[in-house]
This record gives C-alpha cells, sequence and structure tokens, in this order.
C-alpha cells in the first residue's frame, strides 16, 4: 500500500509512482502535498474513492489515475483544481453523472473518463473548456443526445465518445472542429444521416461511426478527407451505391462497408486504394461482377 508517511514530503512537486502493483486506497493525507503539480498513480491495483482531500492540491496541472480499481463518485472538490491540464480517470469503475461544474477546469487540455461506469447526459457546459485538444467519454453508459455545445471545442484533436447509449444525430455543427484528427461516436444509437460538413475535418485520420442507426447515402463531401486511414461504417443503414470517388482516399488503410443496404456494382476505382489492408464490403446487396482491379 501507500505508506502514510508519504504525505509528509510536502516540499513534493513531483510523484509518479504509476505502473506497479500497488494495492489499497489513495489516503485521505495526500491533500498534505500543497506543493504537488504532478501526481501519477496510473495503472496499479488501487481501489476505494477518489479522495475529496485531493481538492486541496491547488498547484496540480497532471492528475493520472487511470487503469486501477477505483469507485465510486467523482469528488465536488476536484473542481477546485483549476490549474489542471490533464485528468484522466479512465479504466476504472467511477459511477455518477458528469457534473457540471467541470467547466470550472478551464485549463484542461486533455480528459479521459473512458471505461467507467458514468451514465447521464453530457453536460453542455463541456463546451466551456475551449483549451481540450482531447477527449474521452467512450465505454460508459451515457445517454441523451450530443449538446451542440461539444462543438464549440475547436481546439479538439480527439474526440471519442464511442460504446455509450448516445441518440439523435451527427450534429452539421461538428464541421466546426477542423483541427480533428480522430472521431470516434461508434457502437451508439446515433439516427439520420451522415453530415456533408464531415467533409470539413480534412485532418481526419480515423472515422468511426459503425455500429449507430445511420440512414441515406454517403456524402460526397467524405471524399475530401485525403487524410484518412481509416473509416468503419458498418452495421448501419446506409443505402446507395459505392462511390466511384472513394479513390480520393489513397491514405486509406481500413475501410468497413459492410451490413449496410448498399446497392450497385463494386467500383474499378477501389483497386487505385494501394494502402488498404482490411475491405469489408460483405451484407450488403451488392451486383455484378468482381474487378479485376481488387486483386
Amino acid at each position: 500500500t501507500l505508506p502514510t508517511e508519504l504525505w509528509r514530503l510536502t516540499m513534493l512537486q513531483f510523484l509518479n509512482l504509476g505502473i506497479n502493483l500497488l494495492t489499497g486506497t489513495v489516503p485521505t493525507e495526500s491533500g498534505r502535498l500543497t506543493k504537488l503539480e504532478n501526481l501519477y498513480l496510473v495503472n496499479n491495483q488501487l481501489t476505494g474513492t477518489v479522495p475529496a482531500e485531493i481538492g486541496r492540491l491547488t498547484k496540480l496541472t497532471h492528475l493520472w489515475l487511470h487503469d486501477n480499481q477505483l469507485t465510486g463518485k467523482l469528488p465536488t472538490e476536484l473542481w477546485r483544481l483549476t490549474m489542471l491540464q490533464a485528468l484522466y480517470l479512465s479504466n476504472n469503475q467511477l459511477i455518477g453523472t458528469l457534473p457540471t461544474e467541470l467547466w470550472r477546469l478551464s485549463m484542461l487540455q486533455a480528459l479521459d473518463l473512458s471505461y467507467n461506469q458514468l451514465t447521464g447526459s453530457i453536460p453542455t457546459e463541456l463546451g466551456r473548456l475551449t483549451l481540450l485538444t482531447g477527449l474521452g467519454l467512450s465505454n460508459n453508459q451515457l445517454t441523451g443526445t450530443l449538446p451542440t455545445e461539444l462543438w464549440r471545442l475547436t481546439m479538439l484533436q480527439f474526440l471519442n465518445l464511442g460504446i455509450n447509449l448516445l441518440t439523435g444525430t451527427v450534429p452539421t455543427e461538428s464541421g466546426r472542429l477542423t483541427k480533428l484528427e480522430n472521431l470516434y461516436l461508434v457502437n451508439n444509437q446515433l439516427t439520420g444521416t451522415v453530415p456533408a460538413e464531415i467533409g470539413r475535418l480534412t485532418k481526419l485520420t480515423h472515422l468511426w461511426l459503425h455500429d449507430n442507426q445511420l440512414t441515406g447515402k454517403l456524402p460526397t463531401e467524405l471524399w475530401r478527407l485525403t487524410m484518412l486511414q481509416a473509416l468503419y461504417l458498418s452495421n448501419n443503414q446506409l443505402i446507395g451505391t459505392l462511390p466511384t470517388e472513394l479513390w480520393r482516399l489513397s491514405m486509406l488503410q481500413a475501410l468497413d462497408l459492410s451490413y449496410n443496404q448498399l446497392t450497385g456494382s463494386i467500383p474499378t476505382e477501389l483497386g487505385r486504394l494501394t494502402l488498404l489492408t482490411g475491405l469489408g464490403l460483405s451484407n450488403n446487396q451488392l451486383t455484378g461482377t468482381l474487378p479485376t482491379e481488387l486483386w
């Protein structure tokens, strides 16, 4: 366990005990280290709750507690840490809702609460964290729609909201996130079409929208995403033909459009995607012959 004597080191500014086999709880005495700027306890076997006393560490810029077995709700005292730039609490067993007070952490650049048991909706207040470059909320039990305020986070490079219970559409406002490189909205209950505005996200390398209830045709604007390496749209209800413009995505390594309602033939232009390592077109209504260009 973490010895209580450790928390007498009140001059500490940096403490990294991560990636060990430590057990027990994060002691309440941790609140004594008021000079601490970086606290890394990741990848251990720590249990219990996140102690409220951590709220006393007002100089903290990095708090990494992910990959443990922490339980309970996030303490409200956490929102006193207004200097925080990175908060990683993923891969624990945290419960409760995402607090609206999150907006107080206005210096946050990275927030990862994925792989927990969080419920409720995504608070609109998240849209006030305008310095965020990475946001991970995947693998929880979040419900409700994608708040339009989320698309104000124009510094985002990574957004993962996958494997939740989110409903509604992919908003047209998503086109505002022009710095986005990775967008994961997989395994929700999203409906409507793939918005044409996604074509503005020209830095995207990974677009994962599979396992939803998306309908309609693939927008032609999608072929502007020439940096795409992975495009996953399987397990939806997409219609129409496979566009010949697919060849423009010359960086594609993985393309999965299986389990949709696509019709027509396989375009010969697919043969120009020479970097492809995986191609899935199964469970559609495709007709015609296998183009020789595919080989």
